[in-house]
């Protein structure tokens, strides 16, 4: 058994960056499991900066487990080669639920992961979205959204620290254990922090 995810992302200033994950399962319990794989990046423009994080392109082997804390709540330790190995916490959920006949649902995801090779201290990242949920058709969702978003990195390299409030759509096609959803999204206030930005997010098990 084992796991795919690939996300691609584009941001004007840094052009398009995708990394996706192949995890290949050892051992996988009801709150354990343990995992082999191997993660690709591509990224065809950094600033001078970002040279050292995004080298481009890097393909890496990996070997980690993670462990269900409680409901939602995940510890994860991952060791990379290229020296990207990272570990820490992740939790997320999300609600569906009616309101005056339409759907609506309530999302959110928070993470705190180390990355040693860089830093002692943690990229930490949280965004909670509201919004409105279409069925067109059977398997297809779209979903209308307001979105906040923070980040607190210890590096401007890793990402510099954002508050955002953000506007979004996003469509989803799921099919058996896999799913397809393209995100578009506007922050704001509008400035030389905020930006559109696009999300291809590719994920299943198998």
């Amino acid at each position: 058994m084992g796991e795919v995810y690939s996300e691609t992302t584009y941001v004007p200033q840094y052009g398009l960056l995708t990394e996706s994950y192949l995890r290949l399962m050892l051992v996988k319990k009801e709150k354990f499991a343990t995992y082999v794989g191997a993660s690709i990046q591509v990224q065809n423009k950094t600033r001078s900066a970002q040279d050292d994080l995004y080298d481009k392109n890097r393909a890496m082997a990996l070997v980690g487990g993670r462990f269900n804390l409680w409901k939602n709540l995940f510890v994860l330790a991952e060791l990379r080669t290229e020296e990207r190995s990272r570990g820490g916490l992740y939790l997320g959920d999300m609600w569906q639920y009616p309101v005056a006949n339409q759907n609506m649902f309530s999302e959110f995801y928070a993470e705190s992961m180390i990355l040693p090779s860089f830093h002692n201290d943690p990229v930490s990242t949280a965004w909670f979205k509201q919004g409105l949920r279409f069925s067109p058709a059977q398997n297809i969702f779209l979903d209308a959204f307001v979105e906040l978003y923070l980040r607190r990195s210890p590096d401007p390299d890793l990402g510099r620290d954002t508050e955002q409030a953000r506007a979004g759509l996003r469509g989803i096609y799921l099919i058996d254990s896999w799913s397809v959803a393209a995100l578009l999204y506007q922050s704001f206030p509008r400035n030389e922090a905020s930006h559109e930005e696009g999300l291809l997010v590719i994920g299943g098990s198998f």
